[in-house]
């Protein structure tokens, strides 16, 4: 589980995916949740307003796990992209075994676009932190117990959709 909150989003340099746990279902209640409404920010269709967009992104990861909603990640994502389909499936499977999510919140360390690229594209570079994460059954006993990560580096690709930045991949390319 623990490993499927880490690794959810991230495909190696190579563009592998990496493998999520089956986990069984134990709930098939959704949970009920905040929409991802994009800032005025995050909307802007040059390199300041792609760079605010992959901020807002890690935000919304972090609350779907913590609100069991992979709708917050599905909305602001394209189906094509891979990394965001599995932060999606892990979403739903912790929501599935009803756990409760504490910590898991990412800091960005720096997200830079390092230019407006045309037809409504963009190319955003990212560094994080990622905090300890322990998940709670039901019962509120503890089942699992992350580490925290620091240092990851991705590259995220984005493209408009609807006036707004849509996610079309992303990778990760290091660790410092």
């Amino acid at each position: 589980m623990v490993a499927a909150l880490l690794s959810a989003g991230c495909s190696s340099e190579a563009g592998e995916p990496d493998a999520l746990p089956s986990l069984p279902s134990t709930s098939t209640s959704p949970s009920a949740a905040p929409s991802s409404a994009v800032p005025a920010s995050a909307q802007a269709e040059t390199p300041q307003g792609a760079a605010a967009f992959a901020r807002f992104f890690y935000e919304q990861v972090a609350l779907g796990f913590q609100t069991q909603n992979p709708d917050l990640v599905r909305q602001i994502s394209l189906p094509s992209c891979e990394s965001c389909n599995r932060y999606v499936q892990s979403i739903t499977s912790v929501r599935e075994q009803d756990l409760r999510v504490e910590g898991g919140d990412f800091t960005i360390l720096f997200a830079e676009a390092p230019s407006a690229e045309t037809g409504g594209r963009a190319r955003v570079d990212v560094a994080w932190n990622f905090a300890e994460v322990k998940y709670y059954d039901a019962t509120g006993a503890l089942v699992n117990t992350g580490p925290a990560v620091a240092g990851v580096e991705e590259t995220m690709q984005l493209v408009r959709r609807e006036g707004s930045w849509v996610v079309e991949s992303l990778v990760q390319v290091g660790q410092r």
